[in-house]
């Protein structure tokens, strides 16, 4: 029992560490566009990706919830002659 409460652990300590090493990369990023007053450049070229992501998110939660099918899940199963 040790033994895998010490592994969780230490996959939380990763999973963790890289979730703030991606917050640091983007701070930097944001903050070394913004000095050298590139960053309205790089917020007018990304605005009209996330917009259609954001729109593509939206029509596809729509499209479920419109045909009344419940989203996939991951107990639902596919194969041929798998249980309800």
């Amino acid at each position: 029992m040790e033994t895998l409460s010490t592994l969780l652990l230490v996959r939380f300590g990763l999973v963790a560490g890289a979730v703030v090493l991606v917050a640091v990369v983007l701070f930097a990023v944001v903050l070394v566009l913004r000095r050298r007053g590139r960053l309205d450049d790089a917020r007018a070229r990304m605005e009209p990706l996330v917009r259609a992501a954001a729109r593509a998110a939206v029509d596809r939660y729509a499209t479920d919830r419109r045909a009344g099918t419940p989203s996939r899940s991951r107990d639902q199963d596919d194969r041929p002659g798998a249980r309800p």
